[in-house]
């Protein structure tokens, strides 16, 4: 009984050390195929023995899954590059596989070396992953025709990278606000309030931010959550302080060339956009924005902007003479306006129409029947500079049938009912 045990065990010790010296040659065969490039065969070895991880010791555990990381992004590479479609398919997911292979690599590393080459791949990956999720974000934004399906599944595409990337990189205020304007697109508005927070804090903390001015956007969409949730004046006070935080920061800049003064003006002009539009959607606020468009147009006659804003605040408020002008006012300076030249032909419209039912059709000459045919005039001839030479404006068009009807206008009715027919069919 005792000889059988003592086999046995002898046995056991043989398998052992049999199934340790495999794991080993597997390992230096899966490096060999990874040094001459052939990193589908280094994939398969690597794959075999990490299914069996038992086997490992050492700091083979922690090689192998740094291998198999870097394998997975090499055949993506290169699929990329060899413009190979079947196989950027088939290793799509190779950066969120590197990363969760990194992930578990970190328990198993050993060694001072062992830990720079971890963090070299973790720049790596984090810089990779947060480009990924960034470029999601882009198409979302870009993409018009996206189906809500397509979007749908593209944001939860983007969140996981980018949480990947702030996994990766806890302190890294870009990745924070990538992911809190994925959220404010699934309108999540408090996750995306707490990682805009996340970004402006990582932000003031960061060293390396001097050059870095589109950060100012998370200002921007922090403000629009807070217009949406109909608080204009806290959105208000968050655009003046990015306002001042911009122009401090600009200010802390030490060599300013074009492109960062280019990306300065733009992200100042999207500020004051925002800042706008929180005066056009806050009622509340409907005196102060009178002062400040009036301010501006002061300041500056020829802005456009600031009378396009202040003549939409008089259209809120009822004050349809005093938009009229302010309209005018513009077109003076820029006729072609298409927007303001069809805001001012549907408020002489609507003018029209309001006092069509005042007017006793028995009487051929009347002070009001001369008014009203005046302001069907004058919308007409906005309506035609707004619908310009394309012709292909379905809303300037229906506005012109209003007035042809009324003017008894037969021709030009038929134009424009058939321009009409032929444009919905083309659609």
């Amino acid at each position: 009984m005792q000889v059988s045990i003592l086999k046995i065990f002898f046995c056991m010790l043989m398998l052992c050390s049999f199934l340790i010296s495999s794991a080993q040659e597997t390992l230096k065969t899966a490096d060999d195929y990874f040094k001459k490039q052939d990193y589908e065969k280094a994939l398969q070895h690597l794959q075999i023995m990490l299914n069996n991880p038992q086997q490992l010791k050492g700091d083979e555990h922690y090689f192998a899954l740094l291998l198999k990381a870097k394998s997975q992004l090499n055949l993506l590479d290169r699929a990329v590059k060899n413009k190979d479609n079947k196989n950027i398919e088939k290793y799509k997911d190779a950066y969120f596989l590197a990363y969760q292979d990194l992930i578990e690599a970190r328990k198993f590393m050993l060694g001072e070396a062992a830990k720079k080459e971890t963090e070299s791949l973790g720049n790596y990956l984090h810089r990779s992953i947060t480009n990924l999720g960034a470029g999601i974000l882009n198409t979302i934004y870009s993409d018009a025709k996206m189906t809500q399906s397509a979007k749908d599944a593209s944001l939860d595409e983007a969140q996981k990278y980018l949480m990947a990337a702030i996994s990766l990189k806890p302190n890294d205020y870009s990745a924070y606000d990538f992911y809190g304007q994925v959220m404010m697109l699934k309108k999540a508005d408090d996750d995306a309030l707490a990682y805009f927070e996340k970004s402006k804090k990582y932000f003031a903390e960061s060293k390396t931010n001097s050059t870095d001015l589109g950060h100012f956007r998370v200002y921007g969409n922090i403000a629009i959550i807070q217009l949406n949730r109909k608080n204009g004046a806290e959105a208000l006070k968050t655009i003046e302080t990015a306002k001042n935080n911009l122009e401090s920061h600009y200010e802390r800049i030490n060599k300013k060339d074009s492109l960062s003064n280019k990306e300065y003006l733009g992200m100042k002009s999207l500020l004051q956009n925002i800042e706008n539009d929180i005066y056009l959607n806050s009622p509340d606020l409907a005196q102060k924005a009178m002062e400040k468009f009036n301010t501006q147009i002061k300041a500056n006659p020829s802005e456009l902007s600031a009378r396009f804003s202040l003549a939409q605040v008089y259209e809120q408020q009822k004050m349809y003479s005093e938009a009229a002008a302010e309209y005018e006012s513009l077109l003076k300076i820029d006729s072609t306006n298409r927007l303001a030249n069809y805001n001012l032909g549907i408020l002489y419209l609507n003018e029209a129409m309001g006092i069509e039912s005042k007017i006793n059709p028995e009487d051929a000459d009347t002070k009001l029947k001369t008014k009203f045919i005046n302001l069907l005039q004058r919308s007409e001839s906005s309506l035609k500079k707004a619908l310009g030479p394309e012709e292909k404006d379905i809303e300037c068009i229906d506005a012109l049938l209003k007035i042809y009807t009324r003017l008894q206008n037969k021709e030009a009715y038929l134009y424009y009912r058939n321009l009409k027919t032929t444009l919905l069919k083309s659609k």
